[in-house]
């Protein structure tokens, strides 16, 4: 089997495992009596399964590699911009709770549903919460609107267009507009993320720690407007260190400056 055929069983493998994922799911949620937690928490690892599955599915079919082709390899951001870019996200993801609460608007049905089901968890539905909200759902996304379709749109769109675009299906996955406009900025800090580091990886850290404090303080009382200042100065101190890196140069191993070079899907 030389190499197009081994490509295109692979895609095929992948792509077939998708049906398989939403019913095992979906015969899940229907026959079992799960907690409201629990159901949330496996509703969310289907989807970010079959979004993952589905980048796997047509990164397959790159002549650069499934790795290279969803922005996998390791970057350029050195590990202190990278934590510095993660602290960013979860002030701004702060910064527009606290918005939301502030200029009292309307609800959205998906993030009140997440409110009530995670209110009271015991310890093994905290633990299967943070495993499925956190590291499946940040995993299944970044995949898919960071890794596939924002490195895909790169060279037709720049780097701008293409960040803005993945952004905005991020946002729309998110079903109702209050959710998914506020997807929609955390998609834009993402994509920018990514972009500025070469690679997936700071921005799935970035939106599984976000995701995980999330379930965390799914109860939590904490004043808005101090959720507001604190998420703003975090934002702040992210965006700072994407602006300088991408200013300066991160040096490769010789010491000059590595150019950043696209990623395109053929």
């Amino acid at each position: 089997m030389n190499a197009s055929a081994r490509s295109w069983a692979r895609a095929a493998a992948y792509a077939a495992a998708i049906p398989l994922v939403a019913g095992a799911a979906a015969f899940a949620l229907a026959r079992f009596p799960l907690a409201p937690a629990d159901a949330l928490a496996l509703a969310a690892l289907d989807s970010a399964s079959r979004l993952a599955l589905a980048a796997a599915a047509i990164g397959s079919l790159s002549r650069e590699g499934l790795a290279k082709c969803l922005g996998l390899g390791r970057g350029r951001l050195p590990w202190s911009a990278a934590v510095l870019g993660l602290l960013g996200l979860l002030g701004a993801s702060h910064a527009a709770d606290a918005v939301l609460v502030l200029v009292g608007g309307a609800q959205s049905p998906g993030l009140a549903r997440f409110d009530v089901a995670l209110a009271r968890l015991s310890p093994e539905s905290l633990a299967f919460s943070l495993l499925a909200l956190a590291l499946g759902s940040a995993v299944g996304e970044e995949l898919f609107f960071r890794g596939l379709l924002q490195r895909a749109l790169e060279p037709r769109l720049g780097a701008a267009g293409a960040i803005a675009v993945a952004a905005l299906a991020f946002g729309a996955a998110h079903g109702d507009w209050v959710h998914g406009g506020a997807a929609a900025v955390l998609g834009l800090y993402l994509g920018a993320l990514a972009q500025a580091a070469g690679s997936i990886r700071p921005a799935i850290a970035a939106h599984a720690a976000n995701n995980a404090l999330a379930v965390l303080q799914a109860s939590s009382t904490t004043a808005p407007r101090w959720a507001l200042a604190a998420g703003l100065a975090l934002t702040a101190f992210g965006v700072l260190a994407l602006a300088s890196h991408r200013s300066a140069g991160e040096p490769s191993a010789g010491g000059a400056p590595r150019p950043h070079v696209s990623q395109p899907i053929p």
